[in-house]
């Protein structure tokens, strides 16, 4: 699945779930309106933001690792040695499990929603993709595949969780996607995410 295919189904499935989510706050909306209940702005935000396990990002991955094991020298130090080297195609889903939460100011006619720092949803190796470079022939045992894709899913997380710039890219994401959302509220409001 090339990159623009990967953007162009998490968006589908954002809709999907946007549609979904107005629906049942426009349905709610509906009934109670005739019952004389009232609802403010403020509950229906919420209602709209309501969403379970928000998918903020969906990238692809290409790393590269290595096996490496301590050796014991005879003076009793240890060294690393490196048994083998591997290249290896992955996924990741960044997103949040806790909820977006709005908070509207009638007063001064603002809308502030409160936008969790996304995490690690999802990791996934593929595992046709791992490559080997052994150093040498022994080191190519039956537990090297097993071994190897833990190795590969530890490295990617790792890395992940060292490199801001896709959470940064997740969280951007989402503030585009609450300013769509609550697009239909902008012409009374003025809407910040933090």
């Amino acid at each position: 699945m090339t990159k623009a295919m990967i953007t162009a189904v998490s968006a589908a499935v954002v809709v999907l779930v946007v549609a979904i989510g107005g629906f049942c706050v426009f349905s709610e909306v509906q009934t109670n309106r005739y019952e004389n209940t009232e609802y403010s702005s403020e509950h229906a935000i919420n209602k709209i933001l309501d969403i379970e396990e928000l998918h903020m990002a969906s990238y692809p991955y290409n790393g590269k690792t290595e096996r490496v094991v301590q050796k014991e020298l005879k003076n009793g130090k240890t060294k690393d040695k490196c048994l083998y080297h591997v290249t290896y195609k992955g996924h990741v889903q960044l997103g949040t499990t806790e909820k977006l939460m709005a908070s509207v100011d009638e007063e001064n006619k603002s809308i502030t929603v409160t936008i969790p720092e996304p995490k690690i949803l999802d990791l996934s190796v593929d595992f046709d993709s791992i490559d080997y470079i052994f150093l040498k022939d022994k080191y190519e045992t039956e537990t090297v595949s097993e071994d190897s894709y833990q190795l590969c899913l530890n490295d990617m997380r790792e890395n992940l969780e060292m490199d801001t710039s896709m959470m940064k890219k997740a969280k951007k994401n989402t503030e585009n996607l609450v300013l769509a959302l609550l697009k239909p509220f902008s012409k009374e409001y003025s809407i910040q995410t933090n």
